[in-house]
């Protein structure tokens, strides 16, 4: 039971997350990580075993979050990202992003102001269901608009020992070529259907389809 009177930090009392505006902390948190993420991304390869995926991961995160707050009218996100349009951005960030399936925050004009229904990528529809298709050919329901994602897949090495921080033996989990290509939203990887119960619209859909709202 939470203890009332035990001494909690100031810092812990407030959740820093700022519904509706897409803040974290400020305004410019958002564009801070995803800025500083994405200029350390020819060290990405040189990353241990897993820790790929999580840079992957969290660098997409972060150009969503940069992207859905540039999506939300307001006069203090409009002055802040219209001073980083002059910013030059490497050409070979952009592939890469381009390569991992990460919106390009870095495209102010795109983004700026603009939560339309025929932007997608800023539209953050939590109220609507989506359904789409990985790329293994399982039809997926969403809660929110997913986007797709790719990671590599590790398998156990039972030929190879290695000892953690703790002195235990373990076989080392190593990518084995091959990548896992699947649509994810905000609240997951979405519920399993079995196609044949969903009507007629849907049943064509495929890995290269965008999602379709229900």
């Amino acid at each position: 039971m939470f203890n009332k009177e035990k001494s909690i930090p100031e810092e812990q009392l407030h959740c820093p997350y700022i519904s509706n505006y897409g803040f974290v902390i400020d305004y410019t948190f958002a564009s801070r990580l995803f800025h500083f993420l994405a200029r350390m991304y020819k060290d990405a390869a040189t990353l241990p075993p897993g820790y790929e995926e999580e840079y992957e991961y969290l660098l997409k995160s972060a150009s969503k979050l940069k992207i859905w707050q540039m999506g939300v009218p307001s006069k203090l996100n409009e002055n802040y990202f219209n001073n980083l349009k002059s910013i030059k951005i490497d050409p070979n960030l952009i592939k890469y992003l381009s390569n991992i399936n990460c919106p390009n925050a870095f495209d102010v004009n795109k983004y700026l102001n603009k939560p339309s229904d025929d932007d997608k990528t800023v539209q953050h529809r939590y109220d609507q269901a989506y359904i789409a298709v990985n790329e293994n050919g399982e039809y997926r329901v969403f809660e929110g608009y997913p986007y797709r994602h790719t990671e590599k897949v590790f398998v156990e090495d039972t030929t190879k020992w290695e000892e953690d921080h703790y002195g235990k033996e373990h076989h080392p989990y190593v990518w084995n070529g091959k990548f896992n290509k699947y649509w994810s939203s905000a609240s997951g990887r979405g519920a399993y259907v079995n196609k044949e119960c969903l009507p007629a619209v849907y049943q064509n859909m495929s890995w290269d389809d965008d999602p379709k709202a229900m």
